[in-house]
């Protein structure tokens, strides 16, 4: 798979990333004749006479579905984020720039079927009911019905081996645009009259970069009000949004140490999802080791080679045909309980891997999320001493999102620790704060 090549943005929304899905020209089925009112060699036209299915773009309303993320928002993130009107509002935007014209948004369950609707997401609408069979690198558009429907593969799930709810809606995001570059081609040949017919379609793939985050209980994101929602990754996903998907592959109580039979996290449902899905990930953020850390009070040089032996495995297997992937290990976040693991031991081992993985050839990355958890989160966001709160996890997915950025565009520096995160989380800091640890 291409790599995506994500950027941070420098300045307001720091997490949303820019690039846009990559998919060339052959990948896209496009059946449509429009009209013919203009040659090639004419002069290029600044505004387009869009029609769908022979009636006027003026005449249609923009209806969009309500993500599946947005119902935790009142409960758990002071900021909403509904992600289908958000696309659907750019869809607005970009139809305006070509016509001229500026169409209402409605969402669906607050509007009986109109005749004329341009479809945003899976609708409650029959004509949006086909992109529940499309995975979530795909996007489709068709005019159906008189109807313009737009958008992409949406459930994730599949990549958990249905464990764990996931949701992506980059594919969504970025359909539109390929309308857009299809009448932006036509105005650039002279041609005013665009009329999208009836059977128009257009479906291709998207190139976007794909983070699979692996660990024990604080990755599956036990003790927040919902695992699906308000762990780390799913935080990531809703800060990468528009150009990334994040996959949770986190096991409660599970060990990096494979000889821990009854512990280990490889043989686990996750693990095997991991390993079935590995050539489609760009980077991986590993953190096992807090549960390593309750093994022992006093660990051996044995007990050592057998973490390092373990976690060699996994990131051996993890880059098996797949030798551009960035691993990250995560070493454990803060401790504030008095008889568990977590030890410091197993943090060293956690940083001295990096260092070992790097002189063999790995592209491998250390993120000290001890030093953030302590200095952004502290013992009030622990509330049983070892696992995030709600917001405790926003925090941390944020800054992830933005280490994982860093790190797929190369700006990320161990040593420094230095990334910049922006404020959407309900422990709202300082819009000026940057994490320096």
């Amino acid at each position: 798979m291409k790599k995506l090549t994500v950027l941070l943005l420098v300045a307001a929304l720091l997490c949303t990333l820019l690039a846009s899905c990559g998919v060339s020209s052959n990948d896209a089925n496009t059946n449509q004749q429009g009209s013919q009112n203009g040659s090639q060699g004419s002069p290029a036209v600044d505004t387009a006479n869009l029609t769908v299915a022979g009636k006027s773009i003026s005449d249609f309303t923009i209806i969009y579905a309500r993500s599946e993320y947005y119902a935790q928002g009142p409960k758990t993130f002071t900021t909403e984020w509904d992600f289908y009107k958000l696309t659907a509002m750019e869809i607005r935007r970009q139809i305006y720039q070509h016509t001229g014209v500026t169409l209402d948004v409605k969402k669906d369950k607050d509007t009986d079927p109109l005749e004329n609707e341009i479809l945003v997401g899976p609708t409650d609408r029959d004509e949006s009911s086909f992109y529940d069979s499309l995975d979530v690198y795909s996007y489709e558009n068709k005019v159906l019905g008189g109807k313009l429907v737009v958008g992409g593969g949406y459930n994730a799930s599949y990549l958990t081996g249905d464990l764990k709810k996931s949701y992506s809606w980059a594919a969504t995001y970025h359909a539109f645009d390929y309308i857009s570059e299809y009448i932006a081609s036509k105005m650039q040949e002279g041609i005013a009259d665009i009329d999208l017919q009836e059977g128009f379609s257009q479906k291709g793939k998207c190139d976007f970069t794909t983070f699979a985050c692996i660990g024990d209980s604080i990755t599956e994101g036990y003790a927040s009000t919902d695992w699906n929602y308000c762990s780390y990754p799913a935080v990531m996903q809703r800060v990468l949004w528009q150009d990334c998907i994040v996959i949770n592959y986190g096991k409660s109580a599970k060990t990096m140490r494979n000889d821990l039979t009854e512990k280990k996290y490889k043989g686990t449902a996750q693990y095997n999802a991991v390993m079935k899905y590995q050539q489609l990930f760009d980077g991986v953020l590993i953190m096992l080791g807090t549960n390593d850390g309750g093994v022992d009070t006093v660990f051996s040089a044995q007990d050592d080679k057998l973490y390092n032996e373990s976690a060699y495995e996994l990131v051996q297997k993890l880059t098996n045909n797949n030798e551009k992937l960035e691993i990250a290990i995560l070493n454990c976040t803060a401790y504030y309980g008095t008889n568990f693991g977590a030890r410091q031991h197993v943090r060293g081992l956690q940083k001295k891997l990096v260092t070992s993985l790097k002189n063999d050839g790995y592209s491998a990355h250390f993120v000290d999320m001890q030093k953030f958890t302590e200095s952004e989160l502290g013992k009030s966001h622990f509330p049983d001493g070892i696992h995030p709160d709600n917001a405790g996890y926003a925090m941390m997915g944020e800054y992830l999102a933005n280490v994982g950025s860093a790190i797929m565009n190369g700006s990320w520096d161990s040593d420094t620790q230095t990334v910049t995160v922006t404020e959407n989380t309900e422990a709202a800091l300082s819009e000026d704060k940057r994490y320096i640890i």
